[in-house]
């Protein structure tokens, strides 16, 4: 029992140290026009997925009208980092060109400013296939020494966690969006920690 108990403790710290997560749902608009459609119009997620290593996923959330697309999004970096390694990229057709990594430097429009920026396909070219559109994502992983996702929960010039900028609202229109608070996930680290703990007291109530 005792043997059986020391395993679990650690199990529960290993969970505690492990992957960690941040959403971030962008529904405020800052400046331009209203998407249609509902908010969150765009989903930003940051897992820990290794030892320096981060996946950074984009969602272009289905509740987003249609003809509308991605066309920038920016986040913040604390500390910050000046490069990334990039690899195991998903739709890398939809992003246009290299990230933008500048301390404060990223313009976000409406005198924001940025860390970083990862710009998206605007062309129309074959009726926009390589835009980001509703209901479609983008993801990589990023590595750098030091990296994990608890370095993109900060806020920037305007405390704004991370933005967007939204194109084609009504045809010709466009808006900038931001996530004004973070969404904390270690959701699935705490049903595996609740699974281990389940565990103990089936394990206590079978050798009583």
């Amino acid at each position: 029992m005792k043997q059986f108990k020391g395993w679990a403790l650690g199990a529960l710290i290993i969970l505690g140290a492990s992957a960690q997560a941040i959403q971030f749902d962008l529904g405020v608009v800052y400046t331009g026009a209203t998407p249609g459609g509902t908010p969150p119009y765009i989903t930003v997620k940051i897992v820990d997925v290794g030892t320096n290593k981060v996946n950074l996923r984009v969602d272009h959330n289905s509740g987003s009208s249609a003809g509308q697309f991605v066309s920038n999004v920016y986040l913040n970096l604390s500390p910050f980092f000046s490069s990334f390694a990039i690899s195991n990229e998903i739709n890398a057709n939809k992003r246009n060109g290299g990230f933008s990594l500048s301390n404060n430097g990223v313009n976000g429009a409406a005198s924001n400013t940025f860390d970083m920026g990862i710009g998206f396909v605007t062309s129309n070219s074959s009726g926009g296939v390589n835009r980001l559109r509703p209901g479609e994502f983008w993801s990589a992983d990023l590595t750098a020494t030091g990296l994990s996702a608890a370095a993109f929960n900060a806020v920037n010039n305007q405390n704004r966690y991370a933005g967007a900028h939204v194109q084609g609202i009504n045809g010709n229109n466009s808006g900038h969006v931001a996530s004004m608070t973070p969404v904390p996930e270690p959701a699935t680290m705490s049903a595996l920690a609740l699974g281990v703990l389940a565990m103990i007291r089936k394990r206590r109530s079978t050798q009583v």
